[in-house]
């Protein structure tokens, strides 16, 4: 490989935020960089574990090889949406699915059959089928697929995991249906909006749907409703990444100097979640609640102490430089939210909603009140003043069993309030306070308590005497 080519590879390897220009400048190189996805792609699939400049590397350059139109890739392609255990969530981040679709559109030639046969299987994640789902909307709409084809295997995912708990299965076939102009299936969708995957919605938002879904049907081979979600096989490689290019113009990383970038938390994720992590470790959610805990509480706890609560006996490292990336990147995250505290800015927290898990906000709780246990004793100094003790209160609820979803949905809401509340009591209970110091003041000076009398006729004539 030239020079030149490994520089590119290093600069998209390295990259803290999008590097459109060096991914533009690689697909020139698209035959030489595929050689290196395929490597780093097999070892991902045979569970070895990529350090995060490698996974950056993969994630950047399958947009690279989309745009390029570099086919032959198709076939890994298809295995990492089939094998990942993680379900390239560690991958793609928030994104998968907006991903999934434009790769899967650069990447796969004629056989479009192929894209419904991934989409159909058992074993793709659900946000992956969602991202197969939405290309394949548009190969019908473009006539490379058969348009009655498509309305079966709509039918087909609505029976594949019809229950009423898989709700993103149910959001995938509400899109399907919409972005398809599948008119006659117009009944299927009512009835899914039924269902609690979609108690959210208001009647307006059922109403936008329906006319989209008309628009669609009415017109059902113009493209121009893809174009206009970003749903296209790239020409350029940033093309398919709006969505991160979107994240990071409204990101503001003005406080957070030392923070993970999305990268490098997806594979603290990703690692926590390895089966060499014994099962009881905390995933990602309640390690971040965890560390709150601990940096803005009322002790030192000291990595030798907290880290066997993280993962207890610890997990298996592949080697001593897979510890060294750990360890610093459990520093660096402790190190954001110490930053973020001692500015007294809202913390930036990380919580999910989990598949079949509990809800939102219960994991980063768990963790919260796992660091609280660490220094129990110490953490019941918030009772002398009532609003630490509510907002410890209130964090501690989130981790209920039997909260009402306003009420879930109310404390998520002050969650951040309530954690800055706590951050700024207990930096104000570690500040030294300053000794009282008597202000000499002649006899016949103006009393310093601002009366207007003269010392002696004031402050001066108390006893015992009163100190300013």
């Amino acid at each position: 490989m030239s020079e030149d080519l490994e520089s590119l590879i290093k600069d998209v390897a390295n990259a803290d935020r999008l590097p459109e220009a060096a991914l533009r400048a690689l697909v020139p190189h698209a035959g030489a960089l595929t050689v290196r996805l395929k490597a780093i792609a097999r070892r991902r699939m045979e569970g070895q574990w990529l350090y995060p400049e490698e996974e950056n590397l993969l994630f950047y350059g399958l947009f690279v090889v989309a745009a390029a139109r570099v086919h032959d890739f198709w076939p890994i392609w298809v295995e990492l949406l089939t094998c990942s255990d993680d379900g390239l969530d560690g991958l793609f981040g928030d994104g998968a699915a907006m991903s999934v679709r434009n790769i899967t559109l650069g990447l796969v030639a004629d056989d479009a059959g192929a894209v419904a046969d991934v989409a159909a299987g058992l074993e793709v994640a659900a946000e992956a089928r969602a991202g197969l789902v939405m290309a394949l909307a548009r190969l019908t709409c473009e006539g490379r697929y058969p348009r009655h084809q498509f309305v079966s295997l709509i039918d087909a995912l609505a029976a594949l995991e019809g229950t009423d708990d898989d709700d993103r299965c149910k959001w995938c076939v509400e899109d399907a249906i919409v972005l398809g102009g599948v008119s006659e299936r117009r009944d299927l969708l009512e009835q899914l909006w039924t269902t609690d995957a979609f108690s959210i919605w208001r009647n307006a938002d059922k109403l936008e749907a329906l006319e989209r879904l008309e628009e669609a049907a009415a017109d059902p081979t113009n493209v121009a409703r893809f174009h206009e979600a970003g749903i296209a096989a790239p020409v350029d490689p940033v093309d398919g990444l709006r969505w991160l290019k979107a994240i990071e113009l409204h990101s503001d990383t003005a406080d957070d100097v030392d923070a993970l970038s999305w990268r490098e938390r997806e594979w603290l994720a990703s690692f926590l979640r390895n089966a060499a992590v014994p099962e009881d470790a905390m995933n990602f959610e309640q390690l971040d609640g965890f560390f709150h805990a601990l940096v803005l509480g009322p002790d030192i706890v000291m990595p030798s102490e907290y880290l066997k609560e993280i993962w207890g006996e610890g997990p298996v490292f592949d080697d001593e430089s897979q510890v060294r990336k750990v360890m610093a990147l459990l520093q660096r995250h402790w190190n954001a939210i110490a930053q973020r505290n001692v500015a007294s800015v809202t913390p930036a927290m990380w919580i999910e909603a989990h598949e079949d898990a509990p809800p939102p906000g219960r994991y980063w709780a768990m963790g919260f009140s796992a660091g609280v246990a660490m220094r129990a004793q110490a953490w019941q100094g918030v009772s002398v003043d009532e609003g630490a003790y509510m907002a410890l209160q209130s964090i501690l609820d989130l981790d209920a069993d039997h909260l009402e979803a306003w009420e879930r949905t109310e404390l998520l809401d002050m969650l951040g309030e309530h954690v800055r509340y706590l951050g700024d009591f207990w930096l104000e209970q570690r500040t030294p306070r300053q000794p009282i110091r008597s202000q000499k003041v002649g006899r016949n000076e103006p009393c310093p308590c601002g009366s207007g009398k003269k010392w002696k006729k004031c402050c001066g004539a108390g006893t015992p005497p009163i100190l300013h």
